[in-house]
């Protein structure tokens, strides 16, 4: 039937319109793995975070960003972000290239948007 064709534009349309009024509800962080003992070292991986506390921390001071401790069954594990991990990305801006203060202000305004699931 027509509904089957026109509900899924409605819904990528309200997407769209969202996208321009509104800050994203998510950070999604692109990483490589650097880890060989996981299979896919080199590897890269888009990761969608949809609320906080994220439950992860990283390494400070050093670039690449990694992360280096998960609260066990937290919110980021449960997503598949393993220790480890190096970002690339935060919400589309590359991370290569960039110092560490630079990075840790992306990861911190990514949250910031983030809805608190406390």
């Amino acid at each position: 039937s027509d509904d089957n064709i026109v509900q899924p534009m409605v819904a990528a349309m309200d997407a769209v319109i969202l996208q321009g009024n509104e800050a994203p509800a998510a950070l999604v962080i692109s990483f490589e793995n650097k880890r060989k003992a996981m299979g896919w070292k080199g590897k890269e991986v888009e990761i969608s975070l949809l609320s906080r506390p994220l439950g992860l921390a990283f390494s400070e001071d050093v670039v690449p960003v990694k992360i280096t401790k998960l609260v066990k069954d937290g919110y980021a594990m449960s997503r598949g972000v393993k220790v480890g991990m190096a970002v690339k990305s935060v919400n589309g801006q590359s991370a290569v290239g960039m110092q560490y203060p630079e990075i840790l202000e992306l990861l911190k305004r990514g949250t910031e948007l983030l809805p608190s699931s406390d």
